[in-house]
């Protein structure tokens, strides 16, 4: 449950950060549009492959953020139980 909100909410700041005013958004768009035909590719569905492949892009990169949040916070999960353990430790030394 926690792995799918943290993609969710990746994806969606990513997709909001990819519009015709990002260069490189423009660019990619534009490179796979080159590159489709030559792919033997209609040219009627070049742009719709080009978006597919940017939204494909978006989902790889919010699942690989989503992991690593879920990496960060399973880290983090199991040093807090060794915080109480290292004062333990300092007060039985004294």
């Amino acid at each position: 449950m926690f792995l799918e909100q943290r993609i969710q909410h990746h994806a969606s700041f990513l997709a909001a950060t990819q519009t015709f005013a990002n260069d490189t958004t423009r660019e990619l768009l534009h490179s796979a549009g080159l590159l489709i035909p030559q792919a033997g590719v209609s040219d009627l569905v070049r742009d719709g492959v080009a978006a597919w492949h940017l939204k494909e892009m978006i989902v790889a990169q919010a699942t690989a953020l989503g992991f690593q949040d879920g990496f960060v916070f399973i880290g983090i999960s199991l040093m807090i139980p060794f915080v109480p353990l290292i004062f333990m430790s300092q007060r039985a030394k004294t």
